[in-house]
């Protein structure tokens, strides 16, 4: 591993300017090839979630770089749990060889034909070189679907860059590792002619997006996180139009024929007013006047505190420990983070090696075969099918 100063890092990673074209761009942009010029002079927006993003891969890159910095300042024990999770599971693999050298937060290039197609800078990427091949690895700290790594374009494009950076390398392992799901995709790249169709692949959607009419094509994924959905007419009258309100006659099958079109106009219209919504509150934020329009401000809403301080007053009143204990509900995840530390520090003090990974595998089996943790089985979710 490359000897770099771990404030250093993380100050980069917030200063970050990403290519135009960047690896987690492409496939919004192949969908969408209009996207590129109608957001290229648009401003950055960041929301809660990338913020929170942001600052989870920053932690993982100081405890990957210095275990001994303050990387968990600021965090809440579920996003430590996260880190822990991230970090075990990286261990893991640095420990099944020999050998090896990983490199945290270190940019890549990808080239065709002497000239820059894009830049991408991969959270984390393990070379072997004994065995000519390297691992990439890219965490989703959010809570959306488990993604595919074989049909991820951001995984491919990364897992290229690093093919042709290192002339050694035939074969590279890509992992999207999504803590919050307790989920992980791998997929591996490997041989020439992948990788060079790969690189061929992201040419053509660059020179299709940089195209004087490159087309507005609106959808969910790629007008979900597009910064210039409001500016887009095509986005805006696909999801505002009044056709997704006409239905087919009965009988059922009918309808059942026409949803495929209804829910895909139903899922950008959702995305659309969110949008709508949110500029709004960020305009009048702002101080900008929206006519008949304006912020209320929001309810406040009693949390515990100090649950020692809770339990005395209501015993009190006579509340049993049992009573109060029936009332109080337990977050599993922090619960179990906290379990986890125990059993890894008394593995440690009896001279035994448990990782945070085995730590978590075996205390989960546990709570659940005592009946401590139950799994409950949730409502079916309507999702769309991914098409080969």
């Amino acid at each position: 591993m490359e000897n770099k100063n771990a404030k250093a890092v993380v100050e980069a990673m917030n200063d970050r300017s990403h290519h135009p074209f960047s690896p987690s761009q492409l496939e919004a942009i192949e969908l969408c090839p209009g996207r590129f010029s109608l957001c290229r002079d648009l401003p950055e927006r960041a929301g809660d979630a990338a913020v929170e993003g942001t600052r989870l891969h920053a932690a993982m890159a100081m405890v990957l770089l210095d275990p001994n910095s303050a990387w968990d300042e600021g965090l809440n024990q579920d996003q430590k749990s996260l880190i822990d999770i991230c970090e075990s599971f990286v261990a893991e693999i640095l420990r099944s060889g020999s050998g090896m050298s990983y490199y945290v937060e270190e940019k890549l290039r990808l080239m065709q034909d002497g000239a820059v197609l894009t830049e991408g800078t991969p959270d984390l990427y393990i070379l072997d070189e004994e065995h000519r091949e390297a691992t990439v690895i890219d965490y989703k700290f959010g809570w959306g679907e488990i993604e595919d790594a074989a049909n991820n374009l951001q995984m491919a494009a990364l897992a290229a860059m690093v093919w042709q950076t290192y002339p050694s390398v035939v074969r590279v392992r890509s992992i999207l590792l999504q803590p919050r799901l307790h989920g992980k995709s791998e997929h591996i790249f490997e041989g020439e002619g992948v990788f060079l169709n790969i690189i061929g692949q992201i040419g053509k959607i660059i020179d299709r997006a940089s195209a004087p009419d490159a087309p507005r094509i609106p959808g969910k994924k790629q007008c979900r996180y597009c910064r210039g959905m409001l500016q887009c007419p095509e986005a805006v009258a696909a999801g505002l139009s009044t056709n997704m309100l006409t239905l087919p006659p009965k009988p059922s099958c009918d309808l059942a024929l026409a949803m495929p079109d209804l829910l895909d106009r139903v899922e950008l219209c959702e995305v659309l007013c969110k949008e709508i919504r949110d500029r709004a509150h960020q305009l009048i934020s702002n101080g900008y006047v929206i006519p008949g329009w304006g912020l209320r401000p929001g309810n406040k809403v009693r949390k515990g505190q100090d649950i020692n301080l809770l339990y005395s007053i209501m015993s009190e009143l006579g509340c049993t420990p049992e009573e109060f204990v029936n009332v109080c509900s337990v977050k599993i995840g922090e619960c179990e983070a906290m379990g986890v530390e125990k059993m890894v520090a008394r593995a440690k003090s009896a001279g035994q090696d448990m990782t945070k990974r085995q730590a978590a595998e075996i205390l989960s089996q546990r709570m659940i075969e005592s009946g401590a943790v139950v799994l409950e089985q949730q409502k079916d979710r309507l999702v769309k099918k991914k098409t080969q």
